[in-house]
């Protein structure tokens, strides 16, 4: 069952003073990236394109080069604040050590799970980025390359359907007999 940090949990957490975890949270909440995607993060990852909206009109989109499992890589939308947040980061790490290279992927969530109630962690964060993604896109299939899953069951897994929206679909399908 999922298992997604409730809004208020994560409006609490965003209130946090710890800027390194603050950061951590907005992109796993966000984006849905994990642990290891978010350490791995580099500013020179944030890509600025130009794309046409169906009207011919040119949009400025910033997306986000994550590195997930396996070594896959995956191009996850970014919103113009927080790419701009990102990109007013110095060059490099993301989440820098003082040891030189990133923070690892445990200490990091470590300080993510300190801004949060005992019992959640960062991965919960990656729930309800899912959840609202498929509730908005209506595609499994979308949430499932947005999160990085191989597998569309994984994804299933991730997303919490309301009950209202399961008695909508009951209702839907009493109302229109199979053929």
């Amino acid at each position: 069952m999922p298992r997604p940090t409730p809004e208020p949990v994560y409006a609490a957490a965003l209130r946090s003073r710890d800027e390194v975890a603050l950061l951590g949270i907005v992109l796993a909440g966000m984006c849905g990236l994990r642990r290891g995607e978010l350490a791995r993060c580099k500013r020179e990852h944030v890509v600025e394109s130009i794309e046409l909206h169906g009207d011919g009109r040119p949009v400025r989109i910033y997306e986000l080069r994550v590195i997930g499992k396996g070594g896959h890589e995956r191009y996850v939308p970014l919103p113009p604040m927080l790419a701009r947040l990102m990109l007013e980061r110095p060059p490099g790490w993301i989440f820098p050590s003082s040891h030189g290279g990133h923070l690892t992927p445990a200490h990091l969530a470590k300080r993510i799970a300190r801004q949060l109630p005992e019992g959640y962690t960062t991965h919960n964060l990656r729930h309800p980025c899912g959840t609202v993604a498929l509730i908005h896109s209506k595609d499994l299939r979308a949430v499932q390359e947005l999160l990085g899953h191989a597998k569309p069951e994984t994804t299933a897994i991730y997303t919490q359907v309301s009950s209202e929206r399961v008695r909508a679909a009951v209702m839907h399908a009493a109302a229109e007999p199979a053929a």
